[in-house]
């Protein structure tokens, strides 16, 4: 699935879709962090967010895609809290 602005990644993300593109830029995304579900996949683009970046559970995979955080927090980091990543 193709997506371009925040709302669309929010609703592919609670959903777990599998494989998940991003479309360009999603600027200013102002969630706490991005957690993916286990076997979800991002690729492409650009995720701009306003505080931690990209938290891995298990199974993800993330592929030409550059993703921003605030400069004291971790752009892409695990969720530690998981057993089995």
């Amino acid at each position: 699935m193709k997506v371009a602005n925040g709302v669309d990644l929010t609703n592919v993300i609670a959903t777990g879709v599998p494989q998940t593109e991003i479309d360009g830029t999603i600027p200013g995304y102002p969630v706490p962090h991005v957690a993916t579900p286990p076997g979800v996949n991002l690729r492409s683009g650009a995720i701009e967010l306003k505080a931690k970046g990209l938290c891995l559970t298990s199974n993800n995979e993330i592929a030409d895609l550059r993703v921003v955080a605030e400069v004291h927090e971790p752009a892409i980091f695990n969720d530690t809290s998981l057993a089995d990543l």
